[in-house]
Order: C-alpha cells, then sequence, then structure tokens
C-alpha cells in the first residue's frame, strides 16, 4: 500500500515539473488529472484480479510503476522530448500503477479477513495515506531542491520493493480467519504502529514547517521513520509465531492434524459463529441498483474534492505567501491525516457494527469534507494547516469505509470489479473541479501575461465550489 501512494506526492515535484517544462498552470494541472485519471480507472485490475489472483495483478502494477516515472524523469531530464501528451501517458502509467498494488492487497485482505474486515480496510488504507508522508520526507532527506531524482528514484525503488513484497500476498481461497485472539492481537500491534508512525510523521512535518531543519535532523526524523517501517515488516514472522503458541494451547487430545494445520493458518476456531454474509450480487446487477450510483456520486464529489487540494496544495501554500519548502511540509500534513482517517473510520467501523450503519458514518466524513473546504476558502497561510488537517481525515476516512461498505451491501462474489469501479468516481470529481474549475478561476485571478496568481482569491471559489458539491453529496 506504501508503493500504492505514490502519486500522491505530485505537489512535491509539480512546481519544479511546472518550470522544467514550461507549462502554464492549466497543462499542469492536466498532468495531474492524468496521474489521477490513472490513479481512480482501477476497473480493469478488479476484472484481472477476479480472474487471475493477487500476484499477476501486483506485477501489472511493478511494470507501469517503473515505466511511468521512468519516462516522466527523462522527459523532465530533456532525455527525451517533453510532448505533453507523453507526459500526460505517462501520468496515467504511473497513476494507475497504484490501482494494481491496491486492489492485489485490498481484495485479498477482504476475502482473507471477513469478520474483521473494516479494522483491515483501515489498517491498509492508512499506510496508503501515510505514502506520500513517507515519500516526501526521503525527497527531503536524500533530494531536496533536486525533485527530478527523487523522480528517478521511485521509479526503481517502489518498482523493485513491489516486486520483493508480492511474493508475501496470498490469496487464502477458502476466506476467513477464525483465531480471534490472534488476529485481535495482531490488529492491535499493527493499529499501534500506524499511529505511531502518523503521530511520528506529523510531529516531524511540524517541526520542519516551524523551523530552519539542518541535514543532520531530517537524517534523524527519517531514520526513526525507518526503524518504525522495519516493525511493520516484522509482523509476518510475529504472527507465525504467535499462530504456534495459541495452536499448542488449543490443541487437544483428539484433534485431527488437518485441524492442526488450519489453525496455524488462521482459519478455524470451532467456538466461533460464522460472520454473516451479505447477499452476493452480480456485478450487473449491481450497477443496476440505486445505492451504487449513490455511492459513487458522493465519491466523486468528496474524493474529488480532496484530490483537488491534494494535487494544488504548493500553489495553494505559494498563492498565500508560502516558501517552496513549507509547500513539501503540507503535503506531508495532509498524507499523515489521510492515515489518521483511515485508521479512524475503520476502527469506528469495526467496533460500531451491528449498531451503526457504515453508511452514516460515511455520511459524517461527508459533512467534515463540506466544512473543511468552507474553511479553506477563507483561512491565510497560518490557518491553512487546520483546513489541511480536516480535509485530509475526511479523505482518508472514504478509503476505509468504500470497501467494507461495498462488501456490506453486495457480498464477495464480485467484489473486486465492484470497488474498483467506485474507486473510478474520484477521477470525474478531480476533472471536474480540479481541471476545469479550480484550473480556470486560479487563471483568472493571474497577472495579464502571466501564470502564476498570488493572493487569497486564487483557490476561494474553487473550494468554495467543492464546499457546494460534497454539501449536494450529504
Amino acid at each position: 500500500e506504501i508503493c500504492a501512494g505514490a502519486m500522491y506526492t505530485f505537489s512535491v515535484y509539480a512546481p519544479d515539473l511546472k518550470e522544467k517544462l514550461h507549462y502554464s498552470q492549466a497543462q499542469i494541472q492536466g498532468v495531474a488529472l492524468a496521474f489521477n485519471i490513472g490513479g481512480y480507472f482501477s476497473l480493469p485490475c478488479g476484472i484481472i484480479y477476479d480472474k487471475v489472483g493477487p500476484r499477476i495483478t501486483g506485477m501489472i502494477g511493478v511494470v507501469f510503476v517503473f515505466s511511468g516515472y521512468f519516462v516522466l524523469w527523462a522527459a523532465a531530464s530533456g532525455l527525451i522530448p517533453a510532448n505533453f501528451w507523453l507526459v500526460c501517458v505517462s501520468g496515467v502509467l504511473a497513476g494507475n500503477s497504484g490501482c494494481w498494488f491496491d486492489t492485489a492487497a485490498l481484495v485479498t485482505s477482504a476475502h482473507n479477513f471477513p469478520e474483521h474486515r473494516a479494522a483491515v480496510m483501515g489498517v491498509l488504507k492508512s499506510f496508503l495515506g501515510l505514502s506520500a508522508s513517507v515519500n516526501t520526507q526521503i525527497y527531503l532527506t536524500l533530494f531536496a531542491p533536486n525533485s527530478l531524482h527523487f523522480i528517478l528514484f521511485i521509479a526503481v525503488f517502489l518498482a523493485s520493493l513491489a516486486l520483493i513484497l508480492l511474493s508475501l500476498v496470498n490469496h487464502n481461497a477458502e476466506g476467513g480467519t477464525r483465531v480471534d485472539g490472534v488476529v485481535n492481537k495482531r490488529l492491535g500491534y499493527v493499529y499501534a504502529l500506524a499511529s505511531s508512525l502518523a503521530v511520528y510523521q506529523l510531529i516531524s512535518a511540524l517541526l520542519q514547517r516551524s523551523s530552519h531543519t539542518s541535514e543532520t535532523m531530517r537524517i534523524g526524523f527519517t531514520s526513526g521513520m525507518g526503524a518504525i517501517l522495519l516493525c511493520v515488516g516484522a509482523i509476518p514472522f510475529l504472527w507465525r509465531s504467535e499462530a504456534r503458541r495459541c495452536a499448542a494451547a488449543l490443541i487437544e487430545p483428539g484433534c485431527e492434524e488437518g485441524d492442526t494445520a488450519s489453525l496455524l493458518d488462521g482459519r478455524i476456531n470451532a467456538t466461533d459463529d460464522p460472520p454473516r454474509k451479505a447477499e452476493d450480487v452480480p456485478y450487473l446487477k449491481a450497477l443496476r441498483s440505486l445505492g451504487f450510483w449513490l455511492i459513487f456520486y458522493s465519491m466523486s464529489c468528496c474524493a474529488g474534492a480532496g484530490l483537488m487540494l491534494i494535487n494544488n496544495v504548493g500553489q495553494v501554500v505559494e498563492s498565500l505567501g508560502g516558501t517552496h519548502d513549507s509547500q513539501d511540509v503540507y503535503v506531508s500534513i495532509i498524507s499523515v491525516c489521510s492515515c489518521s482517517g483511515r485508521l479512524i473510520a475503520g476502527a469506528l467501523g469495526h467496533f460500531s457494527e451491528g449498531r451503526v450503519a457504515r453508511p452514516w458514518l460515511y455520511l459524517g466524513f461527508v459533512v467534515s469534507m463540506t466544512l473543511g473546504n468552507v474553511f479553506l476558502a477563507f483561512s491565510d497561510l497560518n490557518m491553512l494547516f487546520v483546513g489541511c488537517v480536516v480535509v485530509g481525515l475526511s479523505f482518508g476516512s472514504y478509503w476505509a469505509l468504500l470497501p467494507a461498505m461495498a462488501a456490506d451491501l453486495f457480498g464477495m462474489v464480485s467484489l473486486g470489479s465492484i470497488y474498483t469501479t467506485l474507486a473510478c468516481a474520484p477521477m470525474a470529481g478531480s476533472f471536474i473541479l480540479g481541471q476545469q474549475v479550480a484550473s480556470s478561476l486560479y487563471q483568472a485571478h493571474c497577472p495579464a501575461g502571466t501564470t502564476t496568481c498570488m493572493g487569497p482569491l486564487c483557490f476561494r471559489y474553487s473550494f468554495l465550489a467543492n464546499a457546494g458539491a460534497c454539501g449536494s453529496a450529504a
């Protein structure tokens, strides 16, 4: 999931990309839209996953992440002609790579953890939300201010990392994780690590925002981040050890060897009742339901509004008088808050199951996105932080609740196709709210003959348009 979120670092290198390629604001918005189109056109990923499983699905993502970012780096470096449409195609490939990684991890876990689906979705999506912060911290430590080298790093390192991690992704065709004590401990451990990483990254971002940070301090921040990520990498090994201890405690003289093996795989606990399953709805039938299109419309408006801020936060900070260094810090802040929103929504969805329907939780975060955009419309640079926190939390929550809601409403048989179709919705919202509305209003406030806007009016009416769209979704 950390590999899947590289597209959210676009604001880190967008200003340099605009300068190197001599693009207007409308053109750089077009490149951002290309990333969003790739990043949210995930329907083919679900269809292919339903046929071939997680590993081949993830391998396609490896090819796309390398080819997309490598071509983007080559064009920005002058090694190949910087044709606008070629850059857009590379953006589509780079953005789309995340869909393949996300589908491989998310749908596999939805099958393997039916009793803990909301909590597991929250954990997975939290690391996707943190990916921008993790990658931005690496940029600040190793590459700043040369963002072109950072683009090449993404192409090579993320492709290699994803290739290694795919060997750990396993689809359990039988479904179900039934050693609840072990799974709860494992989830608690992961939640603690994800929360620790989010808090650590937020503190690091605030310290780097409030004062000049030396190279030594940045190396220290990055080393601490790496230590937490190494603990996350140790989870599979700790899981096997814990499962064996639970198996030894639970096995009775009459147990069969096959039961022991199943217990070690985390699938059997005879004292538990099987989880309640939703009716399996075929893909085409789901497309004809009102509930599907209500979710699709609300995701278009709300996630599209979040993407507008994510893709333009660099220009927003610049228009309010911020420095180039502070732009990168705001990317980290939004990423950390997006992670926190995913953890909070996942935990709320898990602990409120049977008492509060997930669509009601979803509605609450739709309202918070509306209010966050109203706040951003009238913020100065000092208050921008608060608006970014609210929008980041709201944006992240949708991605924890969406797959769980889809499984609740439509069952598991076509979940890959249904989830990835719903995940296409932000692409439409990003095109309207980002490419059409925000770009046009920004350019309208630029002085004649320039492509740079300064002042609070540059994005005010764009944020108000976002708030109106989110209000209609609510």
